[in-house]
């Protein structure tokens, strides 16, 4: 099974001039006994995008230097130190910089900046790679805010699991039979799924019924979650993981530009280590038929998995890279399904969606260049 709660082992030393890019992925500033502390996740990656172990990363709150962290074999390091500096007095935004020193010719850093406005001390929450803490509208569960302004990432490790359902479980629908699947390296997902601000930010316009920036995009067919992942990673200069000809698209496995998640990987996110029929109670995890009111909500309200995912289950179904074909019992490594299809898998439900619908199993599927008001997308990377 997939290794989501141990403590990874550092076993070697890396060149720091091996390291190209550092990526805060979490704050979280605490206050106990009177004294304020935090605790920052950084990730740390070489050239292609790989995540590197070993790499000793100093963390800086302003001018104070809070202590140094080395990455882990998943390419993360966690610095946690006590703030000399209470928070609630300083003026905010606050900013956190994380750097990696090369020699004497340059040093690789990375800030976050946290809020915009001052907040109380007692407004102070947590927040996974996000612009803001604190304020009215902070979720209790995580990076919901975070996910509405900015754009964020988890990292998946490797693992195995059983994909599809047990022939018992309540719902189940046809082609769910239960196979081992190997992911054999780690990648990244989208915290959220694709909110319609992230969409227009990109694209330009606005396909959604319910036009809510801070709501999943919806109405999208599979080619424009395509298109708009080529052109996400052309934002950011990185290179295109799709070549389009027509209604043919081709993926180059090898790029580490955005994607869309391949199902097995889906599977394996929502899943999150669980084997029942969904990683919570459903009216706390999903926004479906019977809370959703008719309508989409906000990403990031409903209580996330173990992997700190939001909205895997419900609001919209989500598009994924493989034709729908029914599954083979052989154990498989890395499947991304047949070369060829008439329909394209989506995945999790929606908020138009009855019980058996929102399981981690299910499987739906829909036509490439159908567009429907319950069927957006969540976004994933390839860590080589």
């Amino acid at each position: 099974m997939g290794k989501f709660d141990e403590e990874p082992i550092v076993i070697k030393k890396v060149d720091p001039g091996q390291v190209e890019t550092l990526r805060i992925t979490k704050v979280n500033v605490v206050r106990g006994k009177g004294k304020w502390s935090a605790s920052v996740t950084v990730e740390a990656f070489g050239p292609g995008g790989k995540s590197l172990e070993g790499v000793t990363i100093g963390l800086y709150f302003g001018k104070e230097r809070l202590g140094v962290g080395v990455t882990d074999d998943w390419g993360e390091a966690v610095i946690e130190s006590k703030l000399a500096s209470h928070p609630g007095h300083i003026k905010k935004p606050w900013v956190f910089e994380a750097r990696v020193k090369q020699s004497n010719v340059r040093a690789i850093s990375e800030e976050i900046v946290i809020g915009e406005t001052n907040a109380t001390p007692s407004e102070v929450e947590e927040t996974e790679t996000g612009k803001t803490i604190g304020g009215p509208n902070t979720d209790l569960h995580g990076s919901a805010e975070a996910a509405q302004d900015t754009f964020s990432m988890a990292k998946i490790p490797a693992g195995g699991f059983q994909m599809g359902s047990p022939s018992e479980e309540k719902g189940r629908g046809d082609g769910e039979l239960q196979h081992l699947v190997t992911i054999t390296r780690p990648f990244l997902v989208g915290v959220c799924p694709v909110t319609q601000g992230i969409w227009i930010s990109i694209m330009g316009s606005n396909p959604s019924q319910t036009k809510k920036e801070a709501h999943p995009v919806e109405n999208v067919s599979w080619f424009e979650a395509i298109e708009f992942c080529n052109r996400k990673s052309q934002s950011e200069g990185l290179a295109c993981c799709y070549s389009i000809t027509g209604d043919r698209v081709t993926w180059d496995r090898d790029s580490t530009g955005y994607r869309l998640p391949t199902e097995c990987e889906w599977e394996y996110a929502c899943r999150a280590g669980t084997t029942t029929e969904r990683h919570g109670e459903l009216d706390a995890i999903s926004w479906n038929f019977l809370n959703s009111e008719g309508e989409t909500h906000p990403v990031g309200k409903k209580r996330p998995n173990n992997l700190r995912l939001f909205d895997m289950i419900g609001n919209v179904y989500e598009w994924v890279w493989d034709w729908h074909f029914p599954y083979s019992p052989t154990p498989a490594s890395d499947p991304i399904g047949p070369a060829s299809g008439i329909r394209r898998v989506i995945r999790g439900g929606s908020w138009l969606s009855k019980t058996e619908h929102c399981r981690s199993a299910f499987r739906g599927c829909k036509s490439p260049d159908g567009r429907l008001i319950n069927v957006g997308f969540r976004l994933a990377r390839s860590l080589l």
